[in-house]
C-alpha cells in the first residue's frame, strides 16, 4: 500500500490546530495526487 509520513515541525500535539494552513495544503496535495493516480 502507498503511504507517506508528513512531519509538521514544532507541532506538539495537534498539527491541524497548530499549523492549519500547512495541514490543509498537505491534505489537498494528497487528494490531488490520489485523483491523478
Amino acid at each position: 500500500a502507498d503511504a507517506r509520513l508528513v512531519v509538521f515541525d514544532r507541532a506538539k500535539l495537534l498539527p491541524h490546530v497548530e499549523h492549519p494552513e500547512r495541514f490543509v495544503e498537505t491534505v489537498e496535495e494528497a487528494f490531488v495526487a490520489g485523483a491523478t493516480a
